[in-house]
């Protein structure tokens, strides 16, 4: 199973993992469904945005599911988060709010993705708060967690991810030679364009789309959280 922070190279993931020689996709799962994966047959792959729960958890490893796990920098989510709002997710409640109340100003809807809105019209909590319950699984034992970054840095780290994937799902049940050839046909797989929630996929677009009070919030936000996952050595950024 793929599962990942929202805006962290979902399909990504699942192109990789499906260039795996005998590997189908399944459905999209969240964690209002989980339980229909009782139906999933052998070597079926699912994929979505599932929080995290201690009874998820053992669900999952009672039906010997391995969790792929992909997290992005949270900055770089939330500028993604943004765009993908405008963009594809109109249904999402800041979209109505966006267009009918900010005037459709890029600047002020990232402000009310980070800080979220109480409105008569339109109740958000925050992106924080909307995703900070898939966090955990980065931590769960057993688990591999993958950061976006790897994915999409250049040829070699990706590389680096896909060997990580398959000694994850595989071990040494297959040869290197074997393994190397796999390893080929999954990057091979890859085609970002065919992904319907693709923009642009870079890295550090934060540093430029967000403005230093959007950044001072966020510190406070995810300082912590930034430095546990590597992105940052302290929270002076």
């Amino acid at each position: 199973m793929v599962n990942s922070v929202p805006k962290s190279g979902t399909n990504l993931m699942i192109q990789l993992v499906l260039g795996i020689p005998g590997l189908r996709t399944a459905k999209f799962v969240n964690t209002q469904n989980i339980h229909e994966l009782h139906s999933m047959l052998p070597n079926e792959l699912p994929a979505g945005h599932v929080m995290y729960s201690e009874n998820i958890h053992l669900f999952l490893q009672k039906l010997g599911i391995r969790q792929i796990f992909v997290y992005r920098d949270f900055r770089d989510i939330v500028v993604s988060w943004a765009h993908f709002i405008i963009n594809k997710h109109h249904a999402h409640p800041l979209y109505h709010f966006y267009d009918r109340y900010l005037n459709r100003r890029f600047e002020d809807l990232v402000t009310h993705v980070i800080e979220g809105v109480q409105h008569p019209q339109c109740r958000y909590p925050g992106v924080y708060e909307e995703f900070r319950p898939i966090f955990p699984w980065r931590e769960v034992p057993g688990i591999l967690a993958l950061r976006y970054e790897d994915l999409v840095r250049d040829q070699e780290s990706r590389l680096h991810s896909c060997r990580k994937i398959l000694d994850y799902l595989y071990g040494n049940s297959i040869n290197e030679n074997i393994k190397n050839h796999v390893i080929h046909l999954m990057m091979q797989n890859v085609k970002s364009e065919e992904s319907w929630s693709y923009r642009r996929g870079a890295i550090g677009d934060w540093k430029t789309e967000l403005n230093d009070r959007q950044k001072a919030v966020l510190k406070k936000q995810v300082g912590p959280l930034l430095v546990r996952w590597g992105y940052e050595k302290d929270e002076n950024w």
